[in-house]
């Protein structure tokens, strides 16, 4: 999900913004990922313990 809206908001600034996009994309990787991704992960590993530790040795964290 947070790569789909990393990959529209890429291309609506190659559109429209291409130097204001590079400013923001990688505030909004940045931004997603410490107070999206990681507490969502920290809640996951509260819920299924040692199968999401499996789970996340397996997957990137961005796909």
């Amino acid at each position: 999900m947070y790569l789909g809206m990393l990959i529209i908001l890429m291309s609506l600034s190659f559109k429209f913004n291409l130097i204001g996009g590079l400013f923001i994309l990688p505030l909004f990787v940045f931004f997603i990922t410490k107070f999206q991704i990681i507490p969502e992960e920290v809640a996951m590993e509260k819920i299924f313990k040692d199968e999401f530790v499996k789970y996340k040795a397996t997957t990137r964290r961005w796909i």
